[in-house]
């Protein structure tokens, strides 16, 4: 069994116009295709020995009405 997974870049999900902005339109349909979706803030991007790191958050579950994290 694979692990379907995506990391989505953007601001803090809670930030996001839940109605308009085009990450929670895509994280809402890649959701129903069963990927676990997981979103990063470009700020707290670095590189450590030549590797690049960031903390990814989980979004829990995406409905109509916006995202739970």
């Amino acid at each position: 069994m694979t692990n379907k997974i995506v990391a989505i870049q953007g601001n803090n999900p809670s930030k996001l116009n839940q109605k308009t902005d085009t990450s929670v339109f895509l994280a809402y349909e890649i959701q129903k295709k069963n990927y676990r979706i997981f979103y990063y803030d470009p700020k707290n991007l670095s590189i450590v020995n030549s590797k690049l790191r960031f903390t990814l958050l989980s979004i829990l579950h995406i409905t109509n009405s916006g995202l739970r994290i």
